[in-house]
Protein backbone atom coordinates (compact mmCIF):
# COMPACT_ATOMS: atom_id res chain seq x y z
CA UNK A 1 0.00 0.00 0.00
CA UNK A 2 1.29 3.46 -1.15
CA UNK A 3 0.15 6.90 0.51
CA UNK A 4 -0.24 9.92 -2.51
CA UNK A 5 0.00 13.50 -0.86
CA UNK A 6 -1.11 16.03 -2.83
CA UNK A 7 -0.80 13.94 -6.32
CA UNK A 8 2.75 14.92 -5.64
CA UNK A 9 4.27 12.95 -3.34
CA UNK A 10 4.27 9.23 -3.22
CA UNK A 11 5.38 7.23 0.42
CA UNK A 12 6.06 4.01 -1.15
CA UNK A 13 7.09 1.88 1.65
CA UNK A 14 8.82 -1.12 0.76
CA UNK A 15 7.73 -0.95 -3.08
CA UNK A 16 11.25 0.80 -4.30
CA UNK A 17 14.58 1.35 -2.20
CA UNK A 18 16.15 4.46 -2.17
CA UNK A 19 20.21 3.69 -1.21
CA UNK A 20 21.88 3.39 -4.71
CA UNK A 21 20.93 6.31 -7.10
CA UNK A 22 20.56 4.13 -10.23
CA UNK A 23 18.08 1.63 -9.24
CA UNK A 24 14.76 1.57 -7.09
CA UNK A 25 14.97 -2.18 -6.85
CA UNK A 26 14.31 -3.23 -3.56
CA UNK A 27 17.10 -6.21 -2.44
CA UNK A 28 14.84 -8.00 -0.40
CA UNK A 29 12.16 -8.06 -3.03
CA UNK A 30 10.45 -11.44 -2.96
CA UNK A 31 7.89 -11.04 -5.36
CA UNK A 32 8.94 -9.57 -8.45
CA UNK A 33 5.72 -9.52 -10.71
CA UNK A 34 3.68 -7.82 -7.61
CA UNK A 35 6.63 -5.31 -7.39
CA UNK A 36 6.44 -4.60 -11.02
CA UNK A 37 2.69 -4.40 -11.11
CA UNK A 38 3.26 -1.57 -8.01
CA UNK A 39 5.68 0.78 -10.10
CA UNK A 40 3.15 0.53 -12.89
CA UNK A 41 0.62 1.70 -10.63
CA UNK A 42 2.86 4.43 -9.07
CA UNK A 43 4.01 5.75 -12.44
CA UNK A 44 0.12 6.37 -13.74
CA UNK A 45 -0.42 8.51 -10.49
CA UNK A 46 2.04 10.88 -12.09
CA UNK A 47 3.87 11.68 -8.38
CA UNK A 48 7.22 13.62 -8.71
CA UNK A 49 8.64 12.30 -5.65
CA UNK A 50 8.85 8.51 -4.16
CA UNK A 51 9.90 8.06 -0.82
CA UNK A 52 11.10 4.79 0.29
CA UNK A 53 11.05 3.10 3.13
CA UNK A 54 14.51 2.25 3.10
CA UNK A 55 17.19 5.53 2.05
CA UNK A 56 16.28 8.83 -0.19
CA UNK A 57 13.56 10.05 -1.95
CA UNK A 58 13.55 8.24 -5.60
CA UNK A 59 12.63 10.60 -8.98
CA UNK A 60 9.61 10.33 -11.30
CA UNK A 61 12.73 9.93 -13.99
CA UNK A 62 14.12 7.44 -11.94
CA UNK A 63 11.35 4.99 -11.85
CA UNK A 64 10.32 5.82 -15.22
CA UNK A 65 14.06 4.23 -16.34
CA UNK A 66 13.47 1.59 -14.09
CA UNK A 67 9.85 0.69 -15.64
CA UNK A 68 11.66 0.27 -18.58
CA UNK A 69 14.58 -1.63 -17.76
CA UNK A 70 12.30 -4.58 -16.04
CA UNK A 71 9.69 -4.03 -19.08
CA UNK A 72 6.66 -2.76 -16.83
CA UNK A 73 3.49 -2.11 -18.53
CA UNK A 74 2.27 1.72 -18.64
CA UNK A 75 -0.63 1.65 -19.96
Amino acid sequence: MSLIVDDEIALVGDAMFGVFNWSVFPPFADNVSALEKSWGKLAKTGCKMYLPGHGTENSRELLLKQCNKYGVELD
